[in-house]
């Protein structure tokens, strides 16, 4: 569903992917692990148009979308949930849903699809005339990633949905991820939590120095030596 070739972007002058090779096949739930400044976030900016790649070539389902826009991206089913949340604070959670589905026409779809992310996040049903700003951080992360699945997706970036968010939040959190997964939609997740990412993984990726330095099956990772003393404190 998603082919990474040779990808390279940076900031400046500097690269920060330099060549990275990844896989996620259709219905498959990829953790994207690695230090911080890894690199984790500038793949997923450049996976989602947000900064331009310098070199290599994305394709979704096939179809190569390296030179798309965001805008166009989205439309073609690339949705990103960004580190930090940014949802819209000075809107309502009912307008950050209407947002999130804004390149959509089918008004049923649409309305059946914000039934299903608000049983997906019963916080959010008890909020929905609320502001965004107003929300504790578990709350807007759930938001951010309602409001993502609003697009109707063919595969969502989760880039580090754990950050800020309190631990019993957290859990909540990828307890929807792991529902999600297993209801087959195709998940990328950049996450610092490894320990809880390779969980509702099935697979993972280790970014090292801008490429991939280690790929597989989620348990093979968790008993790998070098895995579990890096990112797993064991």
């Amino acid at each position: 569903m998603l082919e990474i070739d040779g990808l390279r972007a940076g900031y400046g002058t500097a690269d920060v992917l330099r060549g990275l090779d990844l896989r996620v096949h259709a219905a498959e739930c990829v953790c994207l692990l690695g230090a911080n400044g890894a690199g984790k976030t500038t793949t997923m900016r450049a996976l989602a148009g947000l900064l331009p790649a310098r070199g290599g070539t994305i394709r979704l389902d096939g179809r190569d979308v390296t030179r798309l826009g965001p805008d166009e991206r989205l439309a073609a089913g690339l949705a990103l949930v960004p580190e930090g949340r940014r949802v819209f604070a000075g809107l309502s959670v009912v307008e950050n849903l209407a947002i999130g589905a804004y390149l959509r026409a089918d008004r049923v779809a649409i309305s059946r699809d914000r039934e299903r992310v608000l049983a997906l996040f019963p916080r959010l049903a008890e909020r929905l005339s609320q502001d965004a700003s107003t929300l504790s951080g578990g709350e807007q992360q759930m938001l951010a990633i309602a409001r993502a699945l609003m697009s109707a997706p063919r595969v969502l970036l989760l880039d580090e949905p754990s950050m800020g968010v309190a631990p019993i939040v957290v859990r909540d959190i990828f307890r929807t991820i792991a529902g999600l997964a297993k209801d087959g939609l195709t998940i990328l997740l950049a996450e610092q939590n490894a320990r809880m990412a390779l969980k509702v993984a099935s697979s993972g990726a280790v970014l090292s120095e801008g490429a991939i330095a280690v790929r597989g099956e989620s348990t093979h990772l968790r008993a790998d030596p070098s895995v579990r003393e890096a990112y797993l404190g064991a």
